[in-house]
């Protein structure tokens, strides 16, 4: 101990039992409040700073960041956004772009919105690290993004926690039985 008395040995099935609980919760936890869902709405000013009407403009900006790993796929879902007193200008057109690890653009696309008012865009990485998502806009649209992980990942975490959790306290009653 850094103050120069003596501690008790850990047993080790009780550190398992503490780490296994404390990945079994905080996934489920994750499972409650999912991290590889993110939303958001982009919405076209119809006014400027004095409060006159303002014609329409295109907007440009980040949409979204994501931290991905080698063959992740990300799923955006756009759909138009009705302007207060501008229905008209709910979304005439989007450009998408994908700004990879390096910098660099890796994928752009010109998004038409179909008659449901809705459009789907979908790209999949093949080198790992942080991706974001571009927008340039003309006039108001929310966005629904979902990232599908190619590892297990959202998966293994409680599987791992509930073994070594499992684990962890029966090695602790067997040794209650032994004594």
């Amino acid at each position: 101990m850094a103050g120069g008395g003596h501690a008790p040995k850990v047993a080790v099935h009780d550190v398992a039992a503490l780490i296994g609980a404390v990945l079994l919760v905080s996934s489920l936890a994750l499972f409650f409040i999912p991290a590889d869902k993110q939303s958001g709405d982009i919405i076209w000013q119809t006014t400027d700073g004095e409060g006159n009407s303002t014609a329409p403009h295109a907007e440009s900006g980040e949409m979204v960041g994501f931290d991905l790993l080698s063959g992740d796929s990300v799923t955006l879902m756009l759909s138009t956004a009705e302007c207060l007193g501008h229905e008209s200008y709910s979304c005439v057109s989007a450009t998408i772009r994908i700004v990879g690890p390096s910098g660099e653009v890796i994928d752009s696309k010109q998004i038409d919105i179909d008659e449901n008012g809705s459009a789907e865009f979908k790209f999949k990485v093949d080198e790992s690290g942080t991706y974001v998502v571009e927008y340039e806009i003309l006039g108001s649209i929310q966005w629904e993004s979902q990232v599908a992980r190619r590892w297990m990942q959202p998966y293994l975490m409680p599987l791992i926690g509930a073994a070594l959790l499992g684990w962890g306290i029966w090695q602790g009653q067997q040794i209650e039985e032994e004594d």
